[in-house]
Order: C-alpha cells, then structure tokens, then sequence
C-alpha cells in the first residue's frame, strides 16, 4: 500500500467512524419542546401554554425520517438538462438519501396551523457519464474526455440540512402540507469517485459550496411523506461558467407517526376529563 492509499484509507475511516458518531449523540440529546428523536421515537413537551396547557402537540406534522429520491440536475433555478454537465441518464441515476436526528414543532393557531424544524443528514450522489474524466480547477469543475470508459464515476457530497417550514395540518394529523426554506452545511467539500479501467479507484476532492439554500414543499399522507426541494445555490459549478442546480423529488416514511398519533389522542382525551371534572365541580 502506497503513502497515497494509507492517507485515503485513514481519510475514509474518519469520515466513517463521524458519520457513526454523529447519530449516535444526537440520541443523546435531550428533547425539547415538541420533539421527536425518531431513532427511538423519543418526545418531549417543554413548553405550555394558556392554563398549563401544552399547545406544541397540537401541531405536529410528521417529518420524514428517512427518504430517497431522484435528483434533476439543472442549468440554473428553472434552468433545464445540460449535455456539458456529463450526467449519467436514467431514472434515479442522480439521487437524495437522508435521515432526520430530530424534529421539533410549534402550534401557532389551533394545532391546525404551526411551524417546525429539524436536523437532518442528507447525502447526494450524482452519476456521471463514464466516457469524460471531471477534475478540479480551483473552485470549479472541468470535464475531459476520459482515455479509456470508467467503469464508474459519481460526484457525492453529504450535508447537514435544517428545514424551516411553516404549514397546515388536519386536526387528526392524518395529512399536512408544509413549504419553507432549509439550510446546509455541506461536510468535508465534494468527492469523485471513480473506478477507472483497470479496477483501480480514487476519490479526488472537488468543490462544492460550503452553504446551501433550498426551498421545500412538503406533504404527508399518513405515515407518507412526498418532499419536492429545489436549491437556491448552485452544487457546483463547470469551468465554463454553467452553474449545476439541484431539484429533488423524494419519497419517505415516519416511523413514530402512529405512536404519536396515537399518543395525541389520549391526551387530548386526558385533558378533556379534566376540564369535565373541573366544570363539575
């Protein structure tokens, strides 16, 4: 094992052992507000309202926590596909992976209207076309064509994403529509992974911006959750000045829905026994 492939490797195990790591404290973190930690479907209730009435867990849309699917890869905002941009094609040949950490959510208006955020882990993996070779030229992107076909090569870069949306639900929580921005850190820059003809691989960093801005529209059915975001900063940008936009449409599941729902329930229930007791008195 060459000096190159000992750093790699002691690079990758790093990047491995945070990524393990991340997770694993954010479970540690205690909840607060109206909170889910959805690894174990965690929640807590920190803030009442009038009469000590807790009013976080009136409105409570379910959040995804975990999704996948397919990336668009545009020329700009509204922009369209690009030739230069080199992208493998196919459906799902671009696409979005995430896990949500936690979830918090505010009742602005009768747990029918509100507000909710959460920390997010999210992973970008972009399929190029075999035949050209991109590399880094300061803080762009320049393709070549490549000597021989890769046998693969993609572009991914992972972020942590913190979603501020503000929405409706029903009163029963059984659907919900949200919209609003979100904001990422993307880790550790971007990364081109490739297998070349004979076998050998390589993972060269390339650019990427440090920040994103993307907008969310969110629904939920259920436990069901469809997600269109589109980003408001470019992933990366080509050494001819074409700037690659990113529109995902994913799908994903919350997997505390029912608990939740039906922890909602009772307590509603609760909380209407004592106000019939108090009258009574």
């Amino acid at each position: 094992m060459n000096e190159k492939q000992r750093l790699t490797g002691h690079r990758d195990m790093k990047r491995n052992i945070f990524l393990l790591l991340f997770p694993l404290f954010s479970l540690s973190v205690l909840p607060q507000i109206r909170l889910h930690n959805p690894m174990f479907c965690w929640y807590a209730d920190l803030w009442a309202g009038p009469e000590g009435i807790i009013d976080s867990i009136y409105y409570d849309p379910p959040i995804p926590q975990i999704w996948l699917g397919d990336v668009s890869v545009r020329d700009g905002i509204f922009g369209s596909e690009n030739k230069d941009l080199h992208l493998k094609e196919g459906i799902m040949r671009q696409y979005e992976i995430g896990i949500t950490l936690f979830q918090v959510s505010k009742n602005l208006y009768r747990g029918i209207a509100g507000i909710s955020t959460s920390l997010q882990f999210v992973a970008h993996v972009i399929n190029l076309d075999r035949h050209y070779m991109p590399h880094r030229r300061g803080d762009d992107i320049a393709f070549e064509p490549a000597v021989e076909p890769l046998r693969s090569s993609n572009i991914y870069y992972q972020m942590i994403r913190i979603p501020v949306l503000a929405g409706i639900q029903t009163s029963n929580r059984l659907f919900s529509i949200q919209t609003g921005p979100s904001f990422e850190i993307r880790m550790w820059g971007g990364r081109h992974e490739y297998r070349d003809a004979e076998g050998k691989t390589d993972r060269p960093r390339i650019h990427v911006p440090p920040l994103g801005i993307n907008w969310h529209v969110m629904a939920n059915a259920g436990p069901f959750t469809v997600t269109y975001t589109q980003s408001l900063i470019p992933a990366f940008q080509l050494s001819g000045g074409i700037e690659a936009y990113t529109r995902s449409f994913t799908v994903g599941y919350n997997f505390c829905f029912f608990r939740s729902y039906r922890y909602k329930k009772a307590f509603i229930k609760q909380r209407e026994t004592e106000r019939r007791m108090t009258r009574d008195e």
